[in-house]
């Protein structure tokens, strides 16, 4: 009401209060107005109406429950959670989504160590709540190559919704736990070599169960162990320590050689022996 006597540019005024809550809604209007004027040669002036806006103090993030996470091998999963966060305990009012993907920047090969992951989008849906969770599932696959540990490098993107953003962590590493292992000895346990320059060509064989191969190069070192009862350098030709390499991509039944070559005399001593022997294995699942 404006008392008799009123002025030019007399007001009044009527105060409209928020009300905080936790609820991710993006800013919202109260729309004001005016109506039913009364007084002597008074009339409605413009504006009559007024919008009062209510800018919206809360975000959500959406982020990969964890950032890592492991699959077994032989046909593991790793379920992968993707949460939505909103700091109160509150609610989104309009739906939001999120691009989940494969980085491709793994150690692992999609489509032959674990089934492709399309790229996808994950909804979450108006209304939900902080803690809400999608999932995707990662399924490795089994195979015989020993090839180590290996990682699939997942990546979340382009987040749509009002109010919403990407949070931490964004990416997420599935580890394929190999369970495939290799080893590395002698072909046979002895030979003989005549002494009269007679030679026995000593064999390294590689062995991968279920007829796979190495990923990476594997070694082993063999040497004269000196505890035989022929003497080195008269009985036979000195055997150098020395290592032997298996190649990255060598099979199962893979070999190496190593020739011991006796040495001629006259002496009359019986049959004699080398002791050889292999030690200090490097490569990745390959053990003695």
């Amino acid at each position: 009401t404006f008392a008799p006597g009123s002025s030019n540019g007399a007001t009044q005024s009527v105060t409209v209060t928020a009300t905080a809550d936790a609820d991710v809604e993006g800013d919202e209007t109260i729309n004001l107005a005016l109506a039913g004027v009364t007084g002597t040669g008074v009339s409605l002036g413009t504006p009559a109406a007024h919008m009062v806006t209510i800018t919206d103090d809360d975000a959500a993030t959406i982020a990969f429950a964890a950032g890592t996470s492991a699959a077994a091998e032989a046909g593991g999963t790793s379920t992968v959670a993707v949460t939505l966060t909103v700091p109160g305990g509150g609610s989104i009012k309009g739906a939001a989504a999120v691009e989940f993907s494969d980085a491709g920047t793994g150690s692992a090969t999609s489509g032959s160590d674990y089934q492709a992951v399309a790229t996808q989008t994950v909804t979450f849906a108006a209304g939900s709540s902080d803690g809400a969770t999608q999932t995707v599932t990662v399924t490795a696959t089994a195979d015989a190559d020993v090839e180590g540990d290996e990682t699939i490098n997942l990546a979340l993107a382009g987040v749509t919704g009002t109010g919403v953003s990407l949070g931490t962590p964004s990416t997420h590493v599935v580890t394929i736990t190999d369970d495939d292992m290799a080893t590395i000895a002698f072909a046979a346990a002895s030979s003989t070599a005549a002494e009269a320059g007679g030679t026995s060509t000593i064999t390294v064989t590689l062995t991968v169960p279920g007829g796979g191969d190495i990923k990476n190069a594997a070694t082993v070192e063999l040497s004269d162990a000196g505890t035989g009862s022929a003497t080195s350098g008269a009985d036979y030709q000195a055997v150098a320590t020395q290592t032997l390499t298996f190649a990255a991509g060598s099979s199962d039944g893979a070999t190496q050689s190593v020739t011991v070559t006796a040495t001629a005399d006259a002496d009359v001593e019986g049959d004699e022996t080398v002791n050889l022997a292999l030690a200090s294995v490097t490569g990745t699942g390959v053990s003695l």
